[in-house]
């Protein structure tokens, strides 16, 4: 009876061990997700750049509040942009739209810093 069962075992594993084999090595890869794709690294300048830059706007913003009256244009000529203020904007709202600038374009920064001042400057004229 020991060896009946033996002989099965042997058998199955003369069957199995090729479909084993086969589903293997002809396996299709899975769908690529998140999970999947390779985690890409950000460079490092960039991250600083985008802190930097967009402080720097911030900065010009304020500045222009307290200079100028509301509904003059705040002209950024290094980045081709302007934009008009129509109400006093506080710093922790302002503090608030570059945090969430930085949080998104985090794990795909900007190629450059141009792009960055530009993009930002568009950011702020659209939550503003």
């Amino acid at each position: 009876s020991y060896l009946k069962q033996n002989n099965h075992i042997v058998d199955n594993i003369d069957t199995i061990l090729p479909k084993i084999y086969n589903y293997i090595s002809n396996a299709v890869a899975p769908i690529p997700n998140a999970s999947t794709l390779p985690i890409q690294h950000v460079n490092a300048d960039m991250l600083y750049e985008l802190d930097r830059i967009s402080k720097i706007i911030i900065d010009n913003v304020i500045k222009h509040q307290n200079n100028n009256t509301e509904g003059t244009p705040i002209i950024f000529p290094e980045y081709n942009r302007s934009f008009s203020l129509f109400r006093v904007i506080s710093l922790n709202e302002l503090q608030r739209h570059r945090q969430q600038f930085i949080k998104v374009n985090s794990l795909h920064p900007p190629s450059s810093s141009r792009e960055i001042g530009e993009l930002f400057i568009d950011y702020l004229n659209t939550q503003i």
